[in-house]
């Protein structure tokens, strides 16, 4: 990959969503995947309370990877707002 910046893969958790726990576990699988650590260096999600724990847990492991908001999202829920 070099110096360019790319979305590797977008994962649906599903509509129940999977708890913290699975979402770290799959966040692992997905770098395994990728070629482990320093393969990916950031990860986007929305804020429900599982993700935000998901982040604590997975930065615990992992403190170079930046986690992002989801912007689609988020401009889903404004426009659902409306």
């Amino acid at each position: 990959m070099g110096d360019k910046n790319v979305v590797l893969e977008s994962v649906y958790c599903g509509d129940d969503g999977e708890d913290a726990v699975g979402q770290a576990r799959l966040v692992q699988e997905k770098k395994d995947q990728y070629g482990g650590t320093g393969s990916f260096a950031a990860l986007a999600t929305d804020n429900a309370s599982a993700c935000v724990e998901m982040r604590r847990l997975v930065s615990a492991a992992n403190p170079d990877l930046i986690f992002l908001n989801d912007q689609a999202h988020v401009a889903n829920l404004v426009i659902g707002d409306l």
